[in-house]
């Protein structure tokens, strides 16, 4: 249990990291 939210927690930061450098290209 705890590694799968490890891993959930590692995917969701690299999501939000993408989303992030997206909006800082487009602007």
């Amino acid at each position: 249990m705890e590694r799968y939210l490890s891993v959930w927690n590692s995917t969701s930061v690299c999501v939000i990291l993408s989303q992030c450098v997206e909006l800082c290209l487009s602007v």
